[in-house]
This record gives C-alpha cells, structure tokens and sequence, in this order.
C-alpha cells in the first residue's frame, strides 16, 4: 500500500531547491526517510554550541529564526520560510552548531537524515553546489531571481582593518596585518595581539612571508592550560601551512574554504599563495558580521513584521546601514537600489497586513483586483530618507451596481496601509496625494480619463 505521507513530501520537496534537481527514484526515497516535527511558538530547534544531530531541515509550514549569541544578547542573522533549507552544519561540516534556531511562529518541518542524503551530494553537483553555497553564504536559495539572498556580488570584495570586515569595499593595503617574527615568544606575540585588540597574529619570516597563525583558540588551548611556558617559540604552537586567498575572493568562497580546511581565519596575500606577503586576514567572526549587517537579512524581516511599530524598527536599521554606506563613499547607485528594494519591501508588507486587517474584521474582498501605485521619490527609486508618502490605487472597472461598494473597500484598504506607512515613519502627505484620498483611489477607466486630462487638458 503506498504511502501517502511520503507521497505528499514528496510532492513538497520536488518543487523546491535542491530537491528539485534530484531524480524522482532518489527523491522518493529520502521523502520516505523524512521525519516530520512540530515546533510551537518560540520553540528551540537547536542552541548555538550544541553537537549537531545527524539531521538537517526543510520548513513545510511556518518560519524560524536563527540567531547568533553574544555576550550583548541574540543577534538575528536569518528568517526562513516555507521551502528553506536550514540546519545544514552537520551536512557540510560536521561541526557544533554556529547559530540558534527558534521557530518564529507554529512550524511544521521536515527533518531529513544527513546517512541518507549525504550519497547524493557525491553523484549529484548541483545539488552539492547548492548547498554548499547555501551553508557558506547564508542565502536560502543562490539560484532565486536576481539573487537577492547573496551577500555580495561576484565583482565585490572583503576586506580587514583591525577585525571589521567591511561591505562593498576592496581590501585596504595601507593597515597591516598583525604579524610577528619567527624567533618571537608565545608571550611576545599574545601581548601584541592584546594591544592590536585582534583575534589573531601572523607569523611570517624575515621576507615577510606567512608561515603560520596564532589564534585565541591556540593561546586557550596550548598556553593558558599550562602545557607550555610563555617564553616557548611561537613555532611550537602556531597552525602551519597558513591557508591564503587572494583579494578578489568572494564571501561565499571565503567560507567555503574554511569549511573544506576546518579553519577559522584565512590569510589574504597578494596573490593568494604564501610567496607574497600578507595584506589582510579574514575570520569566521568576520562573516557572520556581514551576514548580520546585510540588506537582505533585512528585507527577510520586513517579510515577518507584524505591525507598522516592527517596520519602523526595521527601517531605522536600514537607515544605519545607510549612514554606513554613505560614509564608506559607496555608489549612490548602489546605495539607491538597496534603499529602494527595502522600501519595496516595507509597502508590500503594509498592505498584506492592511488586508489581513480587513480579512479578520470581515469585510469581503471584492472581485476586482488592485494596483498599488508608488510616486514621487519613492517610484523613481530615489527615496533614501523617510520622506512623505505619494501613492495611489488603481482598481479594475466593475459595474455601476458594484463601484460604491468596491470603491470604498479600496479607501479603507488605503487608509490602513498609509497609517501603517506613517507609523513606519513616512509621514502623510501635507497635499493628501496619497490612495486614501478618492481623488487618488480610482477604477482603470478613470486613471485613463485622468491622464487624458492632464495631458490634453493641464492646468
């Protein structure tokens, strides 16, 4: 008799990445292994530091967050909705778990045994490259129109001054790195490190060449335990070959490479080899900075908020991301489409919540669709600050019987989504050229009329 539980993951899996790049034979077969959980509200999934269990997850109903712990609190790096993949860590890299994951809301999830999967990552590259790059660059899905999970684009680089790694920017050759000579002490090298106020130390030779790393790990686990005094030579305790990358790396090659070499901290040379010297070094801290600090991270909240009050907070963040950009002298270009995708963002969200407001207090949808018209700054894209609203409403022709009615539905719509936009911190416009105004809120055929005047007709 066949299975119908696994019949309906299966039918689940096939339309999401990687999945979808399986052969049906293989897909029905995990589908069968799947073990599907309930999580309430709030519910911990897996703690940050915690072994991993052999199992990584697929959300079918619901969303988690992940987190990353700090001595100042939680520190959301993610949100993950339906057909997200998260959990990969005992899939890629076997490794206790780098964040914590809290279902955000009743979540139904699909735990996935990594004994089954992991044939498959060696027969089939797509699905290994999926994956791979999901686990590395934190993005729910590299393969999604236009990308908007990636951390940065391919001809954008990282850099390091001091342990800031920076967006947007190219690695800044006129800081070093903190090195130190091969004839120095344990106690030499920690005491520069404590100075330079940096995780790390370089050890290079007379031509300054990388030969090795000292990390606070090494210091933890080969000096503070008392296995070796502190005049003992740096040698004795640093990781050597050093793993180098060249400037022009990418952040999820970046963390790739740490996941294939089982190390936290990367050099950058020159040409990334350890025949030239040292300009910068990478930590595994450092990524999980960016990843924080990322647009995209972001827009995936907006997608969670619940109320204008969360937008506003989530705007404000937008708005220090900007200040950063702005004093980095980053394109405004650049910095325009991010504000604008973020802007985006906020509107839709508004008006979904507006009609589930609508939805709870009864009021039927009408048959007619809508549009939701954004002007001025914001529908140029132009709109960095929070400035006034401008916007308007087109909804499709009905019959005379049915207009009032659909009209003042729209009004209403309109109304709610402009208060959530105020609330957010967009104030109402002082002319009232907003969609809650009747004159702004009008059927196809009227827009068109409206048009034709202005043209034909202005003044």
């Amino acid at each position: 008799m066949e299975n119908t539980i696994s019949v309906r993951i299966f039918d689940f899996l096939k339309n999401h990445p990687p999945f979808n790049f399986l052969e049906q034979v293989d897909l029905l077969a995990i589908a069968e292994k799947v073990q599907v959980q309930y999580f309430t509200d709030d519910e911990v999934i897996f703690k940050q530091g915690e072994p991993p269990v052999d199992l990584f997850y697929v959300i079918h109903e619901g969303a988690v967050e992940l987190f990353r712990e700090t001595e100042d609190g939680k520190v959301l790096i993610d949100t993950c909705d339906e057909g997200d993949v998260f959990g990969l860590r005992p899939l890629i890299a076997s490794q206790a778990y780098a964040l914590t994951a809290i279902s955000k809301e009743e979540a139904l999830i699909y735990a996935i045994p990594t004994e089954t999967f992991l044939p498959l990552l060696d027969r089939n590259t797509k699905v290994n490259h999926f994956l791979t790059s999901s686990f590395a660059a934190g993005e729910r899905n590299p393969y999604a129109k236009n990308n908007k999970g990636k951390l940065f684009s391919e001809n954008e680089q990282i850099w390091q001054s001091g342990t800031d790694l920076l967006e947007i920017q190219s690695i800044e050759r006129s800081k070093k790195p903190v090195t130190c000579k091969l004839d120095r002490t344990v106690q030499e090298a920690a005491q520069n490190m404590r100075d330079k106020r940096v995780g790390s130390i370089v050890i290079v030779d007379e031509k300054d060449l990388p030969v090795g790393i000292i990390t606070d790990r090494d210091l933890r686990n080969k000096i503070v335990t008392g296995d070796l005094p502190l005049d003992t030579n740096v040698s004795k305790i640093m990781s050597s070959p050093v793993i180098c990358i060249p400037p022009s790396t990418a952040v999820a090659d970046v963390q790739i490479e740490m996941i294939r070499k089982g190390v936290h901290h990367l050099c950058v040379t020159e040409d990334g080899t350890v025949k030239t010297p040292v300009i910068g070094v990478i930590s595994e801290h450092d990524l999980l900075v960016v990843q924080a600090n990322n647009p995209a991270v972001l827009i995936r909240e907006i997608t969670r908020a619940k109320n204008g009050l969360d937008l506003r907070f989530i705007r404000d963040k937008a708005e220090s991301l900007l200040k950063k950009y702005l004093f980095q002298e980053v394109s405004i270009a650049f910095i325009s489409n991010i504000m604008s995708e973020i802007n985006d963002a906020i509107i839709a969200r508004s008006i979904d919540l507006a009609l589930k407001q609508l939805d709870d207090e009864g009021i039927s949808r009408p048959e007619a669709n809508f549009c939701w018209l954004a002007l001025g700054s914001e529908g140029r894209e132009e709109q960095l600050l929070r400035t006034d609203q401008d916007n308007a409403l087109i909804f499709e022709d009905v019959s005379k019987e049915d207009y009032d009615s659909t009209k003042n539905y729209y009004l209403k719509l309109s109304k709610i989504i402009t208060d959530i936009l105020n609330e957010c911190g967009f104030e109402y416009c002082p002319a009232e050229m907003m969609a809650s105004n009747p004159r702004w809120c009008l059927s196809l055929t009227e827009w068109k009329k409206q048009f034709d005047d202005w043209i034909h007709r202005p003044g």
